[in-house]
């Protein structure tokens, strides 16, 4: 019989009651730690600067949802980081130790106070976060990556896009290997911004992806975040409810803290009010002014935090003006965790019976008193095979109890679960029993494979799974993929034969799971990488013989004949007024219209200018036909020529809103004209 734990994540193992006897023995974990480390975690925040952040965020909501965020986590404990990029780093504060309101608010004022930036460098962006975290961050605790951005890598040319694309994927593995989650918010106002590339961020490192079509749901989201990173739970019975102010301008609602595992209630009123105060079940208040209350006030919400709340019944009291509707959110940072053991015989046979134990725990250690746990319940998930199946546990003097009976042979994986009515927190490891079969051994390297990128054709990479792991009985192994970097249409997997067949980044790996027909597993990595062949292809022509020489000198005309070669301006306009313009006088090929910090509401999105070259003009291109008052009808492409003249671009024929552009050219004709 073999009985070992794993690790169910990279999180802070808590134990005791570690002792062996003749009989039976008991599998725990190791020493309880300090209370600092208990639902904490290392946190980065990664901010898109990009021009276009002017439009989808016009009010700056992404900074209150920041703020907001910060209040909500817990007030002592953390360590914060932050990184700001556009076309490459804007700005960057190292991770460091957040401790009370006054830190949180400092480093807010760092994150905002940024300045604009042409281009969408992710890459960029995820590269320093994780260099950040690798670095400086607390090795005792998690890491997460907060990444906000409105679209996908946008850079001026291609070779600097493709050095985002490679940072981007060094950044996803070595976040891979180190356990780091990437949480994306993708503010999609326009419904232009790759989805799929930012849900390959957040999928490959575990993290999670939201995406919200307005900046006023970013603090939704970032209230989701907190609750995923710091496993903070909240009060659903709220999470939809709308209270109105009444007659007398209060409006009361009473809600329950359970007595056990609340370090911080944190209470949201969002909407307008003119204060709003807690008060505890023996009758104490809690209000702005007050020394036992953090508050935050955002633009449109109010935050009132209470460390270590008295159990029992509470109420929350919001003033303003009668009728006025405002939201009500409980979220509540726990400080208790689950802490399980088995207890077995030394030898265990089919029909014995297995003791499953799990206790609760709190900043204090073990809670000893039993009857504490009488607003939780707890369960013991029995994985044996395939299935899974949970066992309500008992709650005994001793603590929660499950009784496993052991009907075959194989391997068994225990894991422990404690609940109350909003929330369910596992203890950290998972149990392996081994009754006459061992688990599969992962192969001693990292199985890999390379591909060569030709251009047109591609390429693809290969690696045949058979034999990696090996059965110390011999039995035959499945092969599942537990997780990847790659999106799921580069790759195919057919029984063992693992093909990456796309490279929509150069490198990735795939974590693979091994499984023998008792269900027992090991897990491995297996890694691609690629090189782009049309790139050392062009280098070679730079050293080749006269035919390369001529095909890099048909490359520079190509691209002179794109460049734009004057001055750019657009402003946007409506009924009531013309606002200043956005001026540019750099950039080849198409230039988005979205680079200009203007409101481009009117017009269909993923418009664009086409640059033209030595030919004095410059072509706006849009995907739906667009009116103006230089073309009889609309059309979906309309010159602006190099003189400098004024044109007026809209959705419709009112011509009541849109953009006003005028291009002057550098270049002169023949007759020397402009």
């Amino acid at each position: 019989m073999v009985i070992r734990m794993r690790k169910r994540f990279a999180a802070v193992i808590i134990g005791f009651f570690l002792c062996f006897n003749t009989v039976y023995m008991n599998v725990s974990a190791s020493d309880p730690v300090t209370d600092q480390f208990l639902h904490r975690s290392n946190v980065v925040f990664v901010t898109d600067e990009s021009g276009s952040m002017k439009q989808t965020d016009p009010t700056a909501n992404r900074y209150e949802a920041i703020r907001l965020f910060l209040g909500e986590m817990a007030d002592e404990g953390n360590y914060v980081g932050s990184v700001s990029f556009g076309e490459g780093l804007i700005d960057s504060t190292d991770i460091k130790p957040i401790n009370g309101q006054d830190a949180k608010d400092a480093l807010l004022e760092e994150i905002s106070n940024q300045e604009y930036s042409n281009y969408t460098n992710i890459g960029c962006g995820l590269i320093e976060a994780v260099d950040m975290l690798d670095r400086g961050r607390n090795t005792a605790l998690d890491s997460a990556i907060i990444l906000l951005t409105d679209g996908n890598t946008d850079m001026p040319d291609n070779t600097l896009l493709q050095e985002s694309i490679e940072m981007k994927a060094e950044a996803i593995e070595r976040a891979r290997r180190a356990g780091y989650k990437v949480f994306v918010i993708c503010l999609n106002v326009n419904g232009a911004a790759d989805t799929a590339e930012l849900k390959q961020i957040a999928g490959a490192t575990g993290g999670e992806f939201a995406e919200v079509t307005s900046s006023d749901g970013l603090n939704d989201i970032e209230t989701m975040f907190n609750k995923l990173i710091f496993n903070s739970f909240e009060d659903m019975e709220f999470a939809d409810m709308e209270l109105v102010i009444g007659q007398d301008g209060a409006v009361t609602t009473d809600f329950k803290i359970p007595g056990i595992g609340i370090e911080e209630i944190n209470v949201l009123f969002q909407g307008k009010l003119d204060s709003c105060e807690l008060v505890d079940s023996k009758g104490k208040h809690y209000r702005e002014g007050g020394d036992s209350v953090v508050v935050v006030n955002g633009a449109d919400f109010c935050l009132l935090k209470v460390q270590n709340p008295v159990g029992g019944n509470w109420q929350a009291i919001a003033y303003g003006d009668t009728d006025t509707a405002i939201r009500l959110r409980l979220l509540y940072n726990p400080n208790f965790y689950v802490y399980a053991e088995v207890i077995a015989p030394d030898e265990v046979h089919v029909g014995d019976m297995i003791q499953v134990m799990a206790y609760l725990g709190t900043a204090d250690g073990i809670v000893a008193d039993t009857s504490e746990y009488e607003d939780m319940t707890a369960a013991a998930y029995i994985t044996y095979g395939e299935e899974e199946q949970a066992f309500r546990m008992e709650l005994t003097p001793d603590g929660f109890l499950y009784e496993m009976p052991v009907n075959d042979e194989g391997t068994y994986y225990v894991r422990v679960g404690a609940a109350n009515t909003n929330t369910e927190v596992m203890a950290d490891d998972i149990f392996e029993i081994s009754v006459n079969n061992l688990a599969p051994v992962p192969p001693n390297e990292t199985p890999s494979a390379h591909a060569n990128i030709w251009p047109v054709v591609g390429g693809s990479a290969g690696v045949d799974l058979n034999g990696a792991a090996t059965d110390p009985e011999g039995q035959k192994l499945t092969y599942t993929i537990e997780s990847t970097a790659f999106n799921q249409d580069d790759y195919s997997f057919n029984g063992t034969k693992l093909t990456v067949n796309k490279f929509s980044i150069p490198q990735g790996s795939f974590t693979i799971k091994a499984v023998d027909p008792y269900g027992a597993y090991c897990i491995f990595d297996v890694r691609f990488t690629s090189t782009n062949i049309g790139m050392i292809m062009g280098i070679l022509a730079l050293i080749g013989i006269l035919a390369g020489i001529g095909a890099v000198v048909w490359c520079i005309r190509a691209a002179m004949g794109k460049a734009l070669t004057g001055t750019l301006s657009v402003a946007s306009y409506d009924q009531s007024r013309r606002y200043p313009p956005q001026v540019r006088d750099y950039g080849r090929g198409r230039i988005p219209l979205a680079q200009f910090a203007v409101d481009a509401s009117a017009l269909p999105p993923g418009c664009k200018f086409q640059c033209d070259g030595g030919k004095r003009q410059v072509w706006f291109v849009s995907k739906k036909p667009v009116c103006s008052d230089h073309v009889i009808k609309a059309a979906k492409k309309i010159r602006i020529a190099g003189d400098g003249m004024e044109i007026r671009i809209c959705g419709n024929e009112k011509m009541e809103k849109g953009i006003i552009v005028t291009f002057k050219s550098d270049k002169s004709d023949s007759m020397g004209m402009y």
